[in-house]
């Protein structure tokens, strides 16, 4: 279960037990295509030890919402392939993740695979954690489909502001034929912020998070928007 490889024509499957830095390391161009956010988005996965040993799958399973895996997959709608006495199932991203640390797996099922089905070849992870390492505080990751100049589509997912990795439809409607800029992007970002309705814990006030909210998706927006593979 150790593998990248291409799924279905223009997709991607992750084995459960591949490991962070594989996902750094991806040099393949038919696997990084559409895909380059995977490989960017590794850098902010723990130290190197941790990427070095742990795994993707893990990362699902484990079910953190401000997890860099677990923001992608609700990002770019995973499936998630699990496997138990019953057989196996495959499991859509959006019934995936139920709470803090919580998901659709039963206790005698694993992980074997994480496929995503389509391409976003604009797509970026920002996030913003006290030290090098850590879980982030507020995480943002976001896709958009850009023609002339002007935001067709996007999507918007953050994480640290809820119990499951929070897809933000406001924010993205305002982002839907705008001008592909600065001006789109922070008017996202702020609405971002007045929709999110984050904790408050030792690493940060609810209102911290909402500024850092609209700060990580106009940063997330900023390098998508950059980003041609």
């Amino acid at each position: 279960m150790q593998y990248l490889e291409p799924h279905d024509g223009r997709g991607l499957k992750i084995g459960a037990l591949t490991p962070h830095r594989w996902v750094e390391e991806m040099e393949d161009p038919d696997l990084l295509e559409g895909f380059s956010v995977l490989k960017r988005a590794a850098r902010w996965v723990g130290h190197y030890p941790i990427r070095t040993l742990g795994t993707f799958g893990g990362s699902i399973a484990h079910g953190d919402p401000s997890a860099e895996w677990c923001l992608l997959a609700a990002l770019l709608d995973a499936e998630i392939v699990a496997v138990g006495p019953g057989g196996e199932r495959v499991i859509p991203v959006s019934d995936f993740f139920h709470g803090f640390f919580m998901t659709a797996l039963e206790p005698d099922e694993m992980i074997v695979e994480v496929r995503f089905l389509q391409p976003a070849p604009n797509a970026a992870l920002q996030e913003f954690a006290r030290r090098a390492g850590d879980y982030a505080i507020v995480a943002a990751a976001v896709t958009l489909d850009m023609n002339d100049g002007k935001c067709r589509s996007a999507r918007v997912v953050l994480g640290g502001v809820a119990d499951v990795p929070l897809r933000l439809t406001e924010a993205e409607r305002v982002l839907e034929g705008a001008e592909v800029g600065r001006e789109a992007f922070e008017e996202a970002g702020r609405e971002a912020a007045k929709v999110v309705d984050p904790p408050s814990d030792v690493q940060g006030t609810a209102e911290y998070r909402r500024d850092l909210s609209a700060v990580m998706v106009r940063r997330a927006l900023e390098e998508a928007a950059g980003d041609v593979g």
